[in-house]
C-alpha cells in the first residue's frame, strides 16, 4: 500500500479519512472504446536544431532526440527551410541544386540521431532556395523547383532513409508569414513538388495543404476569374485528383488555456476544425457534397490520410500555463478526443523544444536545463500506457482515467480534473501475471521539476509483488496526476518489445467513413503491432496495410493474434490479416486472408493489390498463434508484400490485435 504516512512529501501528506476502495479489473478489455493507441508524434521547428553558425546544428537540442523515443513518437516532424538559415542552410545555394552530399550534411546530424533512436523523419520541403527563388516565401522557377524536389526525394532514397512524409510546405495560408503567393501559386507549387518526389520515390507519402486554418480552407468561397466561386479545398482536389492527389492533407491546431473546445471563438475550438476538413473529405469522396455537381465524386479520397501535425491546447504570449501543471487535465482530454477521431491518422505535438527567441515556447523540454515540463510528462505516461484499453470508473467525476493492459504490463493514470483535492482508493485486481514489479509516478506542482530526468516523480517502488490484490491509496491535488504500472517480471509489454520484419517502406490506410468512433486500423511499427477494432459500432469497415521489402529470402511470418468485445462471425464479416505479393513487373497479385474463426467475408480494401483475397483461412480460434508461409506467392514475386489488417460488421465492441514477427 502506498500509505501516505510512509512518505515526507507534500502531495501524499496528511491522513484524511479514506474514501471507498475501488477495484480495477484488468483482466476485462473494452473493446467499445478506442484502443490507447500510439498516433501521438511531435512537430520541433527547424531552429530549435540549428546551431548559432550558419549550416550548424545545435549539440544540445539533438541530446533530446531519446526523450522522443520514451513518449512512442513514431515520427518527428521539422522544416528544412532550405537556402536559408534552416537545417536545409546548404540546399539549393550558391548554384547548388540539392544533388551533392554536402547540402545535407547539416540535416543529417539530425536525422542520423532521429534514425538511430527509431524516430521517423517527416521532412517538410519548406522554403525557395535561390536556386528556385528570388524571394523563400515563393518559387520562380517552378522546373528548378520540381529538380530540387527530385533531388531531395532521391537524396533520402539513395541514402536509404524511410520518411514518414514528405511534406510540400508549410502554412500558405497563413496571412502571408510562410507564403507569398495566392492559394493557385501554392497548388501550382504542390504540383511541381509531388511530380519530382513521386518520380524520385514512387513510395514517398506525399503531404500537402499544411494549413493553419482548415475550417477557411474547406467552408469559404472565393472568387477566382475563370473558375467561379470555389473553396480552396475544391480547386486543389480538382487540380490534383488525377494523378497527383496527396497521401495526406495536413492541417494544424492551437487551442487556448488546455482546452479544444468549449469556446467562443470557433478557430480556438477543435472540432470546428476537425469537422471541416472531415465534412469535406466525407462528401467529396462519396458525391454528397454540396460543393459538387451532380455525379462528381472524388472515391479516391477515402485513401487519403489526415496529419494533424502540428497541435498544441495553448498559444504562448496569451496564456501563461504551458509550463505548470494545469495542463495535465487538458492534455488527458486531449488524447480521449484524439483517440476518439477515428479518421486522423497521426497527430503531432508541438513541441518538444522551443525555438529559441528567449520567449514563453511550445516547449516539452526546456532547451538550456533538459527540464521536462508537465506536458511532457502527460505524454510519457500515456507512451508507456499499454494499448489494450481497460474501463475504470472510480465513482468521482472529478478523477479522469486512463488504463490499459497486455500480457506483461497493467497501467492506469488518475488525474485530478476539479479544483479541490481528492482522494482515491484502488485495488488491483487479475493482472496477467502473478508477481510484477509496481511503480507509481507523480506530477503535481510541487514536484513536477524535482528531476530532470524523462520520467516524473517515483513516488513508490516494489520490486517482487503478488499483484492480486494490490492497494495504492493516492491523495490529489488539483491538476495532479498519477501513473500506475505493473510490469510483470519475465516479460516485455508490447510496446517495449521492438522488432523489425522485413524492411517498411510505407504505411497506407482505408477511410470509408469519416467521424469519431468508427471502425480503424492501426500499427505500432516499432513493436510491429497491430489493433483493429469496431469501437462502440455493430457495422463498419476500416482497414491499414504496411507494404514491406526484402521477404525473398525470409521463411515466412509468425502471427500473434487475440480478441476481445462481442465478436459477430459471419459469411460477409471480415476480422483478419491479408497478404498481397508484388510481381516483377510491378502489378500485385493477391494473397490468402488469415481470419479468427467463424469470420468468413472476403472484403474488397483499396489497399495492396485492391482486390479480393485468392482464399479465406480459418486460423482456428479467436486467440491463438499461426505460422504464415509463402507458398501461394507468384513465381516472379520480387520479395514486397502489403500487410493488410481488416475489419467490416465485426460486432460492437469487436476488437483484434495482432503481433507479427518472421520465423526463425
Amino acid at each position: 500500500m502506498l500509505m501516505c504516512a510512509s512518505l515526507a512529501i507534500p502531495a501524499i501528506a496528511g491522513c484524511a479519512q479514506s474514501p471507498q476502495t475501488v477495484s480495477v479489473d484488468f483482466g476485462t478489455k473494452d473493446g467499445a472504446a478506442v484502443q490507447n493507441l500510439k498516433k501521438f508524434d511531435n512537430f520541433t521547428s527547424t531552429w530549435a536544431w540549428v546551431g548559432e553558425e550558419p549550416g550548424t546544428t545545435d549539440p544540445n537540442t539533438l541530446r533530446m532526440i531519446p526523450a522522443l523515443d520514451e513518449i512512442k513518437a513514431e515520427n518527428l516532424r521539422f522544416d528544412l527551410f532550405m537556402g536559408y538559415h534552416g537545417l536545409g542552410y546548404e540546399i539549393g545555394r550558391g548554384g547548388k541544386n540539392g544533388s551533392t552530399d554536402e547540402e545535407y550534411a547539416q540535416t543529417m546530424q539530425l536525422v542520423s540521431e532521429l534514425v538511430k533512436h527509431k524516430v521517423v523523419p517527416y521532412v517538410e520541403y519548406f522554403a525557395a532556395p535561390e536556386y528556385c527563388g528570388a524571394n523563400w516565401k515563393k518559387v520562380d522557377d517552378y522546373e528548378k523547383w520540381q529538380e530540387l524536389c527530385y533531388n531531395i526525394a532521391n537524396y533520402f532514397k539513395t541514402q536509404d532513409i524511410r520518411l514518414a512524409a514528405h511534406e510540400v510546405w508549410n502554412e500558405p495560408d497563413f496571412n502571408g508569414a510562410f507564403f507569398s503567393g495566392d492559394w493557385l501559386d501554392y497548388i501550382q507549387t504542390y504540383l511541381a513538388a509531388v511530380k519530382g518526389i513521386r518520380a524520385a520515390n514512387p513510395d514517398a507519402v506525399v503531404a500537402a495543404f499544411s494549413v493553419a486554418y482548415p475550417q477557411i480552407a474547406c467552408t469559404k468561397n472565393t472568387s477566382v476569374k475563370g473558375d467561379g466561386e470555389k473553396t480552396d479545398f475544391q480547386r486543389f482536389i480538382e487540380r490534383t485528383y488525377d494523378g497527383y492527389l496527396p497521401d495526406a492533407v495536413s492541417w494544424h491546431y492551437y487551442g487556448r488555456q488546455g482546452q479544444i473546445k468549449g469556446r467562443e471563438d470557433e478557430t480556438e475550438n477543435f472540432s470546428a476544425y476537425l469537422n471541416a476538413m472531415r465534412s469535406s473529405l466525407q462528401g467529396y469522396q462519396t458525391g454528397a457534397h454540396a460543393d459538387l455537381s451532380a455525379g462528381v465524386s472524388y472515391p479516391a479520397l477515402e485513401t487519403v490520410q489526415q496529419h494533424v501535425n502540428e497541435f498544441n491546447i495553448y498559444q504562448p504570449g496569451a496564456d501563461a500555463i504551458y509550463q505548470t501543471v494545469e495542463m495535465l487535465p487538458g492534455m488527458f482530454y486531449a488524447f480521449d478526443e484524439l483517440l476518439a477521431a477515428t479518421d486522423v491518422t497521426r497527430v503531432s505535438w508541438a513541441s518538444l523544444v522551443g525555438e529559441k527567441t528567449g520567449k514563453l515556447s511550445y516547449d516539452l523540454i526546456d532547451g538550456q536545463s533538459y527540464q521536462r515540463y508537465p506536458a511532457y510528462h502527460a505524454l510519457w505516461m500515456y507512451g508507456r500506457l499499454p494499448v489494450d484499453r481497460v474501463n475504470v470508473d472510480l465513482h468521482n467525476p472529478n478523477l479522469g482515467t486512463m488504463a490499459g493492459a497486455d500480457s506483461n504490463r497493467a497501467g492506469l493514470i488518475v488525474y485530478n480534473k476539479g479544483n479541490k483535492e481528492e482522494q482515491a482508493n484502488i485495488t488491483l485486481h487479475d493482472l496477467p501475471f502473478e508477481r510484477g514489479e509496481l511503480s507509481v509516478y507523480l506530477v503535481d506542482d510541487e514536484h513536477y521539476s524535482y528531476t530532470t530526468q524523462n520520467a516524473p516523480l517515483k513516488v513508490r517502488y516494489r520490486e517482487n509483488e503478488l499483484t492480486e490484490g494490490m492497494e495504492v491509496r493516492m491523495t490529489l491535488k488539483p491538476n495532479s496526476a498519477y501513473y500506475i504500472e505493473v510490469n510483470g517480471l519475465n516479460g516485455t509489454s508490447d510496446l517495449d518489445d521492438y522488432a523489425s520484419v522485413g524492411k517498411i517502406v510505407r504505411k497506407d490506410y482505408w477511410y470509408p467513413e469519416r467521424g469519431d468512433g468508427l471502425p480503424y486500423a492501426d500499427m505500432h511499427e516499432n513493436s510491429f503491432t497491430a489493433h483493429v477494432g469496431m469501437a462502440d459500432r455493430e457495422v463498419g469497415k476500416s482497414a491499414m496495410a504496411v507494404t514491406l521489402d526484402g521477404m525473398k529470402q525470409s521463411k515466412g511470418l509468425s502471427l500473434r493474434y487475440e480478441s476481445w468485445g462481442t465478436l459477430t462471425g459471419g459469411d460477409d464479416r471480415v476480422l483478419g490479416v491479408k497478404i498481397d505479393y508484388r510481381k516483377a513487373d510491378g502489378s500485385w497479385q493477391a494473397g490468402k486472408l488469415y481470419a479468427l474463426e467463424g469470420f468468413r467475408g472476403n472484403a474488397v480494401a483499396p489497399l495492396g493489390s485492391k482486390t479480393a483475397a485468392s482464399e479465406v483461412v480459418s486460423m482456428g480460434n479467436l486467440c491463438g498463434e499461426y505460422e504464415i508461409g509463402f507458398a501461394d506467392a507468384p513465381a516472379d514475386w520480387d520479395g514486397r508484400i502489403a500487410i493488410s489488417y481488416l475489419i467490416k460488421d465485426a460486432g460492437k465492441g469487436a476488437t483484434a490485435k495482432f503481433i507479427l514477427r518472421e520465423k526463425q
